[in-house]
């Protein structure tokens, strides 16, 4: 067990203040079960119709841009009330967050961001609507309900098995801190499938 995991976040930034973020998510092990030859299987629909509901089930995060790869997915997290020094009042999403530098241009990182460890607890069940007041907060409640459902999926349609757990435990993050840069995001998750099409 790694009890000397760091944490890549910003220091001092308050990651409960209303913003917009870039998040990605890996499967553990990197199993790529999500796409079946060149497009999403029932098992990534899922998971999308999962991201679609976070708005619907919990007041204050909205969902912006997001896609679902083989073995990863992209969103960007908005949290309600956007501080304009963060990102402009003009934008309509919250909080971008971290990105995988295998995966995501290098002049989208900043080095002070990174890889997160899913931490903390919130009040609760998946059955329930309630508020999430930080991202850590939204990106478990996303892992909680997608590892359910997967796992009904694995007892009631044979879905193939994952590895110990359904994601890694700690995911990207960066934050979104301007207009120019949430445009560059959007694009860099709408082109994300052309690279397994080609």
């Amino acid at each position: 067990m790694d009890y000397h995991r760091r944490s890549i976040r910003l220091d001092g930034y308050d990651y409960s203040k209303s913003g917009m973020y870039f998040v990605t998510i890996d499967v553990q092990g990197k199993l790529k079960l999500f796409w079946d030859e060149k497009k999403r299987n029932e098992r990534g629909l899922m998971i999308g119709d999962i991201i679609t509901e976070i708005p619907e089930r919990y007041p204050g995060v909205g969902i912006d841009e997001f896609i679902i790869m083989p073995d990863h997915v992209h969103m960007i997290i908005k949290i309600v009330g956007a501080d304009p020094r963060i990102c402009p009042i003009s934008i309509n999403n919250s909080n971008g967050v971290g990105a995988d530098p295998r995966i995501c241009p290098k002049d989208l990182i900043d080095p002070r961001q990174g890889r997160t460890p899913t931490i903390g607890g919130q009040a609760g069940s998946a059955r329930t609507f309630g508020q999430i007041n930080t991202l850590a907060g939204v990106i478990q409640r996303f892992k909680m309900l997608t590892t359910k459902r997967y796992i009904d999926g694995v007892n009631n349609y044979g879905w193939p098995r994952f590895l110990g757990r359904l994601w890694q435990r700690d995911y990207f993050e960066r934050i979104i801190r301007n207009e120019f840069e949430l445009n560059r995001i959007r694009k860099y998750i709408r082109e994300n499938p052309l690279k397994i099409m080609i």
